[in-house]
């Protein structure tokens, strides 16, 4: 009898243990998911990007404007067989999710922009006053080179009659260090007033270019080139970081450093904001040839937006939401006329994506941020093609 007691009271105290055991598994299994879902909670869309108001190293949103309008947006079409698939060859990198919008200045007449256009065409050697196209278009002439202005839109256009011009039609030797130009570019729109820039406000890039039947064409070599265009694409601070964060309860400077974006040309985003043509040794104004550029301006300050994931980005291109702005197969130039391809893949990497803005020939009110992603695209035909598709990146 009291053996069967003893056995008794052994089970129920087996019992207890194992209830115990079970019920602290139970405890620490409740506290690691809740560990696990604050964690998840505390990164972005990338798995790493802090989104603690304290620890977040860029400026939050403000959303000053707004709600914002969104713009229509032509896409190009590809050819009516393409059924392209989409590809990443690498995880794409870690990205802030908030980013500036910018109001732009409504266009209209500054001081002194007239008195600053008659001094530009003084400088191009243009004698005398000029001549009113309209109320705001201004031109200086000669029989083979004309400077127009939109003293409004602070729009500048000098171009030369390549075909008649004397000093054009003379024999051209063409440097191949293209940096010559892009540098001697640079300097001349600063020397006539027209815009200053830096290698930290902008992007360049060079073409060697000929005339051909009265246009110019992209070539591949010094030797077949009779000028340089250069393009200047203006920058602009996208993302811009706090001054100190908050981390593990301690105010600590921000190392995070701003984020530019480049300006890219709605129509063409193969064109710069400012274009310029020159030729020979580029040693000065003799040796320009044309320039274009027109100056939007933008209020000072910004206001910060939410934007979406990367990841969403990527989505809504693979869902027929992303605008293509260009597609140049490899042999192409950057003003030659678009031909819908047939394409089989679009391959983008993360190196491959950014952030930036668009630029209009007309007036928009604002600068909105975009996802710009480029890559390769691999045709049916087994060419490849060079893309860029851009997504609009606020998060409404």
């Amino acid at each position: 009898m009291a053996r069967k007691k003893r056995q008794k009271k052994t089970s129920s105290l087996s019992s207890v243990t194992t209830f115990a055991r079970r019920f602290s598994i139970g405890c620490v299994a409740i506290i690691v998911l809740v560990l696990v879902i604050q964690t998840i909670g505390r990164l972005g869309p990338n798995g790493d990007t802090p989104t603690s108001k304290e620890s977040y190293p860029y400026l939050d949103a403000t959303n000053g404007y707004g709600d914002l309008p969104v713009e229509e947006l032509e896409t190009l079409l590809l050819d009516p067989a393409s059924n392209p698939a989409f590809a990443l060859e690498n995880r794409f990198g870690e990205f802030p999710l908030t980013a500036n919008v910018y109001k732009v200045e409504q266009p209209r007449e500054t001081f002194g922009a007239v008195e600053k256009a008659q001094t530009v065409a003084e400088r191009l050697e243009f004698e005398g006053n000029f001549t009113k196209l309209s109320e705001q278009e201004l031109e200086w002439k000669t029989p083979t080179r004309s400077l127009e202005f939109n003293k409004v839109l602070r729009k500048w256009d000098f171009s030369v009659d390549l075909i008649n011009d004397e000093a054009a039609l003379e024999e051209h030797v063409i440097n191949p260090d293209l940096d010559i130009y892009i540098t001697e570019a640079t300097s001349l729109l600063s020397e006539l007033g027209i815009l200053r820039v830096t290698g930290s406000s902008s992007t360049t890039k060079a073409y060697f270019m000929r005339l051909n039947g009265g246009e110019l064409e992209q070539v591949s070599s010094p030797t077949q080139a009779q000028f340089v265009q250069v393009h200047i694409s203006l920058k602009k601070e996208i993302v811009s970081t706090k001054e100190f964060v908050i981390i593990g309860g301690e105010r600590v400077e921000n190392e995070k450093l701003p984020i530019d974006g480049i300006v890219n040309k709605y129509e063409n985003p193969l064109v710069g904001s400012a274009v310029m043509l020159l030729s020979d040794r580029a040693a000065g104004l003799d040796d320009l040839y044309g320039f274009g550029f027109t100056e939007w301006r933008t209020e000072s300050g910004s206001e910060v937006y939410d934007i979406v994931s990367v990841d969403t980005a990527w989505e809504r291109i693979q869902d027929g939401q992303g605008i293509l702005r260009s597609l140049q197969s490899e042999n192409s130039g950057i003003y030659d006329e678009y031909v819908p391809l047939n394409v089989a893949r679009f391959v983008t990497s993360q190196e491959n994506v950014s952030l930036g803005f668009f630029e209009f020939n007309q007036y928009k009110e604002y600068q909105t941020p975009y996802f710009i992603f480029e890559g390769r695209a691999e045709l049916v035909n087994g060419g490849d093609a060079n893309f860029m598709f851009f997504v609009d990146a606020l998060k409404r």
